[in-house]
């Protein structure tokens, strides 16, 4: 880790940073609305890499809307240390580039940890978070009941050419929610690499060599979300719902961070 990313993570974690930009009204309503979530233990404290954590009491549940959007959720100094590490190339590799051939991993930008290398704290403190007891009990309380998290954090890096195609993440019915953190920076519409989220208009299956493929159509209601440096998107998944990344067009990084939350025992 460079000493930028040193200086960074001290400040993380020797001080609370403020929220530096207030969320878009859109995005963020700060309108309180009570959900009834037991909770057997005392609230735990917020990690200190997340900024202002006091204000999430008055995001309201997501509710019937199609997603839900946090901006600058990380203090400042932790959200620019996580980029910096899964920026560059020193730690992390993209998985196409170790498993060249396959389509599906062509167009997907996961990233791994090199072989003998190990993530730096800044990272370490960021995946951390997804699993942290703060962070599940805020997910439970805006997805309206209990979850924690299902599938472990994974860190993302597309380019040029990449994309993800459109799913709904019920592949485990357990599954309630998306959860993605943005490190994208200074990033346009017109780059492409665009969340898309909408209502399913119809599934289309067929059968392949070994599994039976399906394919998610659209509606005309649909949201295009462009990626915001340190946000956090929050999308419930319903049947009625899909999502999709749309081809990236800049030879920029989009870079990020993702996981996915759901009931621990089925119904």
């Amino acid at each position: 880790m460079g000493h930028l990313a040193e200086k960074r993570l001290a400040a993380v974690v020797f001080r609370n940073s403020t929220l530096t930009r207030r969320p878009d009204a859109q995005d963020v309503t700060r309108r309180s609305h009570a959900v009834d979530i037991r909770m057997s233990a005392p609230s735990p404290t917020a990690p200190l890499i997340v900024s202002a954590p006091p204000r999430f009491a008055a995001v309201r549940p997501i509710g019937r809307r199609q997603y839900l959007r946090v901006d600058g959720f990380l203090t400042p100094d932790a959200a620019e240390a996580v980029y910096e590490e899964l920026s560059a190339d020193d730690n992390f590799e993209r998985l196409n580039a170790a498993r060249s051939g396959s389509p599906s991993l062509r167009s997907f930008g996961a990233l791994q940890l090199r072989e003998g290398r190990r993530a730096a704290e800044p990272i370490q403190s960021c995946f951390g978070l997804f699993t942290h007891p703060w962070f599940e009990d805020l997910i439970s309380r805006l997805v309206g009941e209990q979850v924690r998290c299902l599938r472990p954090p994974r860190a993302y890096r597309l380019s040029r050419g990449d994309r993800l195609e459109v799913h709904d993440d019920l592949f485990d019915h357990r599954h309630r929610a998306s959860v993605v953190l943005s490190f994208a920076k200074g990033w346009r519409r017109s780059y492409g690499g665009n969340t898309l989220v909408g209502r399913v208009a119809r599934v289309e299956e067929s059968r392949g060599s070994s599994a039976i493929n399906c394919r998610w159509v659209l509606s005309r209601s649909n949201t295009l979300l462009t990626p915001r440096f340190n946000s956090l998107i929050i999308i419930p998944l319903r049947p009625e719902l899909a999502h999709a990344v749309t081809t990236v067009k800049a030879n920029l990084p989009r870079i990020s961070i993702a996981s996915i939350y759901g009931r621990l025992h089925a119904q």
